[in-house]
């Protein structure tokens, strides 16, 4: 079957999280609003570019991996309005050799357009009810390594030719040419020790993580191993990680996404991050076609959303369904409540009725099973490891409650 289908009308918003904060229950009840919207939650693919993404990539197309100093940034990839199959991407023209960053960013377009067209195209085929115009990625909590890549990936700006092409991609708002992609990125977090504890209770069974294999390349610096380095520089005393190896590679994973969401939205800058001296992949300013400044440049007012989990599974039913119509509202990209369908917010409220992860392994936490993975001189190791970088000290470490969350007074 050939399908056409305009792209360009899609609106796409991205679910990115620190993991075991309510992220699986926030697809659950976005599926509920099956009429125009589709929820995909942690594909294997997003996976395997994610974990691309946080090695040295080839970024001059040279064949070898790039080094400090090295990085360029690639061209803005077209949008593509026709989706026919797998295999008919070749206007793509992905570079033989090593991966580079400019492949990487033509694959996240890729694969992104062929996921959400296959759903377009089972409605088509009437194996499903209503043809989506509105799709919501939800990605595991190390997925935040391909934001820059999403953002280059769907430019903000640019206007689309008949033939499909992307013309005047470095627009601005002004220009009348202009044709904002309408995206939105949402953030969920928890409490550090709690989601060090709820993962550890579960993956600790398995036993201790696998040591690195040796060969491939490096792994690029992350927000919180250049936090880290500064704070020592600066004369911070070294409380240690967290002795037990998993809770240590944990509590990494949790600062990384959360400093790295604190730097995109604007809650602090790079230098105070311990970032200035990281060369790594930042998105084009899409008015200036410049690449990323750390610390100037984040995300678009009122394209982002914030929830803590302890605000969005609140029991006080009143606020929990403001809250539902607020993110209805956002990831349906309209201002009026009123515009919402009664019925899609009694589904969405539904939706908390039942375990997000009835049924699968991760349901058998320690919430449900008793057994703590952390002790309380574990948790205080985790707490004190989160202290030394200034910025998450300041917003609470551990226990943080990122300013503008969704629900709170910060």
């Amino acid at each position: 079957m050939h399908l056409k289908t305009d792209v360009s009308k899609w609106r796409m918003t991205w679910v990115w999280n620190t993991g075991r904060c309510g992220s699986t229950l926030m697809h659950r009840m976005l599926s509920t609003q099956d009429e125009t919207l589709a929820s995909l939650t942690e594909p294997f693919w997003f996976d395997q570019l994610a974990h691309k993404a946080h090695t040295d990539l080839d970024a001059d197309g040279d064949g070898q991996p790039a080094r400090a100093g090295t990085h360029q940034h690639a061209p803005t990839p077209t949008r593509t309005l026709t989706h026919q199959s797998r295999t008919n991407i070749s206007h793509q023209n992905l570079t033989p050799g090593a991966t580079t960053e400019a492949d990487l960013v033509k694959l996240v377009h890729a694969c992104h357009v062929l996921e959400y067209g296959q759903l377009v195209k089972h409605a088509q085929l009437g194996l499903r009810k209503n043809v989506p115009s509105m799709f919501i990625m939800n990605p595991k909590g190390f997925g935040h390594r391909l934001i820059e890549y999403v953002h280059r990936a769907f430019p903000v700006y640019g206007s689309i030719s008949n033939s499909g092409e992307l013309e005047n991609p470095y627009g601005t708002v002004d220009d009348p040419k202009a044709d904002p992609w309408p995206i939105r990125h949402i953030f969920m977090y928890r409490s550090c020790a709690k989601v060090v504890e709820s993962f550890g209770s579960i993956f600790s069974k398995e036993g201790p993580p696998p040591k690195p294999k040796g060969g491939g390349p490096p792994p690029k610096p992350t927000p919180a191993s250049e936090a880290m380095k500064q704070a020592a520089a600066s004369g911070v005393a070294a409380s240690g990680t967290p002795k037990h190896p998993l809770a240590a590679r944990l509590t990494g994973g949790w600062m990384d996404c959360m400093l790295h969401w604190m730097e995109l939205t604007g809650r602090v800058d790079g230098p105070t991050m311990g970032l200035s001296g990281v060369d790594s992949l930042r998105r084009y300013d899409a008015t200036t076609a410049e690449p990323f400044a750390k610390g100037t440049d984040q995300f678009e007012e009122g394209s982002h959303m914030t929830i803590r989990m302890e605000e969005y599974v609140t029991k006080d039913l009143d606020k929990r369904k403001s809250q539902v119509v607020e993110i209805l509202k956002f990831v349906n990209f309209v201002d009026d409540a009123d515009l919402l369908h009664a019925r899609d917010v009694g589904a969405a409220m539904k939706a908390f009725e039942t375990h997000s992860q009835a049924g699968s392994a991760m349901e058998k936490s320690s919430a449900v099973t008793g057994a703590k993975f952390l002790d309380p001189k574990a948790v205080g190791e985790v707490e004190a490891y989160i202290n030394l970088i200034p910025a998450l000290e300041a917003v609470g470490g551990s226990n943080a409650v990122l300013p503008g969350s969704l629900g709170t007074d910060k």
